[in-house]
């Protein structure tokens, strides 16, 4: 599970999810995740990162946190079946619930051609 983890890019989340996925969570899963020792440093290394950046402090960022590699920035898609996404340049860090990356990863799902499987 960490090793999946560390795929994500958590320095790219809004800080204000940083601060709901720290909080004790509805599903067995999300709270055996984000109840990780390793998982919680990541999240508030990620959000000092955050809280720096958008202070113009970038540069004094490194020294606050140590062996930090700053991510590297996404490339912005846009799905109109999501009810969440935007538009490139739009207003990325709006908030979006765990139940709605759910349904629109069963959209994603149930658009799959069917193979005969």
């Amino acid at each position: 599970m960490e090793d999946l983890m560390d795929c994500v890019r958590f320095c790219l989340l809004p800080p204000l999810f940083l601060i709901f996925l720290q909080r004790e969570q509805k599903t067995l899963v999300l709270n055996s995740i984000f109840q990780s020792p390793k998982i919680q440093e990541t999240i508030n290394k990620a959000f000092v990162y955050i809280s720096a950046e958008l202070c113009y402090l970038k540069e004094c960022i490194f020294g606050l946190v140590k062996e930090f590699d700053p991510p590297e920035q996404r490339r912005w898609i846009f799905d109109k079946r999501c009810s969440y996404h935007r538009h490139p340049g739009g207003n990325q860090g709006e908030f979006f619930s765990y139940q709605q990356f759910l349904n629109y990863l069963q959209s994603l799902h149930e658009s799959l051609p069917d193979h005969g499987s």
